[in-house]
């Protein structure tokens, strides 16, 4: 299942937000909806499990024409995962009225 596939599939839903939490597999899913990205432009939030994979998704994101921005996750709670872990948000296009 890619997101393209939910997007255009016999359901149809075509997201103004996506929220993606993968574990790795963030580049490859943003691949798989690259027609919905270019098309529809949703609002995006990734969240990326290590650096290469964020650069990765940002630019994947830049070429599609979104501006990235790279958010820490807050430390008001301690975090109990090990290693890197941060999210890319993407403003898309605002749904018409």
């Amino acid at each position: 299942m890619t997101l393209d596939g939910l997007a255009f599939g016999g359901g149809a839903l075509v997201p103004d937000l996506a929220k993606l939490d993968v574990e790795g597999w963030e580049v490859l899913a943003l691949e798989g909806g690259e027609r919905l990205l270019s098309e529809h432009r949703p609002h995006l939030v990734v969240e990326t499990h290590s650096e290469e994979h964020g650069r990765g998704c940002a630019q994947l994101l830049m070429r599609q024409g979104y501006a990235p921005q790279v958010v820490e996750p807050s430390r008001w709670l301690p975090e109990v995962r090990e290693g890197h872990n941060s999210w890319l948000v993407a403003e898309g296009r605002p749904r018409a009225a």
